[in-house]
């Protein structure tokens, strides 16, 4: 399962933010999930965060514990989420082929 979402961070929680990340990120590794953030050119402090995990580990299930549950908590003190509740699923691309 692969998701998106995006973020808005102001200049000065910008680092403290990425912090939160980077630790929430090492936990989702260490359960062999990934967490890519990426930042839209020109726009300084505006982020789409993409989640990829299976199953129940995955993050758009819910923190897997205590120390996700506090970083998760940190990051929406951090960053104004986008459309609350507005999360971007992968679909498959399958090949169709001509009829």
């Amino acid at each position: 399962m692969l998701t998106a979402v995006r973020v808005v961070v102001t200049a000065p929680e910008r680092e403290a933010y990425l912090e939160a990340l980077a630790a929430l990120a090492a936990c989702h590794e260490a359960r062999g999930n990934h967490l890519w953030l990426f930042e839209l050119s020109g726009r300084p402090g505006t982020f789409l965060e993409c989640s990829e995990g299976q199953g129940a580990g995955h993050r758009a299930h819910g923190p897997h514990d205590e120390v996700e549950a506090r970083l998760e908590a940190r990051l929406d003190e951090l960053g104004h989420y986008e459309g609350t509740g507005e999360r971007w699923d992968e679909l498959p691309l399958v090949h169709h082929p001509k009829e």
